[in-house]
């Protein structure tokens, strides 16, 4: 799996010339394939951006929701 989105990603690069990819999701929880991707990625001569203060998966949606609740409120247009 790792194998086939570093070459996906590397064919998409070499098509566009985008350099940077930014990985976000569930599967990214998973230190083997968050590690495998990124070391993939960057030996294509790709800058990589991951997480690094918010959790990648359903926590960071949760975290996004309450930020935008508490954004409302302050703003006096809750819902």
């Amino acid at each position: 799996m790792i194998d086939i989105f570093v070459q996906a990603a590397d064919r998409v690069s070499r098509q566009t010339g985008i350099k940077k990819a930014v990985l976000s999701g569930g599967v990214f929880n998973n230190a083997i394939v968050l590690n495998g991707i990124c070391l993939g990625l960057e030996n294509k001569g790709m800058r990589v951006y991951t997480h690094e203060q918010v959790p990648c998966g359903d926590g960071g949606i949760s975290l996004g929701q309450a930020v935008a609740a508490a954004a409302n409120v302050l703003k006096g247009t809750e819902q």
